[in-house]
């Protein structure tokens, strides 16, 4: 799975899922267009990269993070 949004809501979304391993998603990364300083690896790309990364990587789930007001 991939986050739309590498902001507290997006790490909770992903702290929840490393914490109940056996749902079985494997976390494959962030996408934002804002870069957090603390942790950019985590970022795999812009929102515009999102659908070429998902149909390269086989994504089968998108979880949105971000505010409406974004």
């Amino acid at each position: 799975y991939v986050v739309i949004g590498a902001n507290p809501a997006g790490e909770a979304l992903h702290k929840f899922f490393e914490s109940h391993k056996s749902l079985g998603y494997k976390f494959l990364g962030f996408f934002d267009d804002t870069i957090p300083s603390d942790a950019p690896w985590r970022v795999k790309g812009r929102l515009e990269d999102i659908k070429t990364f998902c149909e390269n990587e086989n994504v089968g789930e998108i979880f949105f993070a971000k505010s409406l007001q974004d």
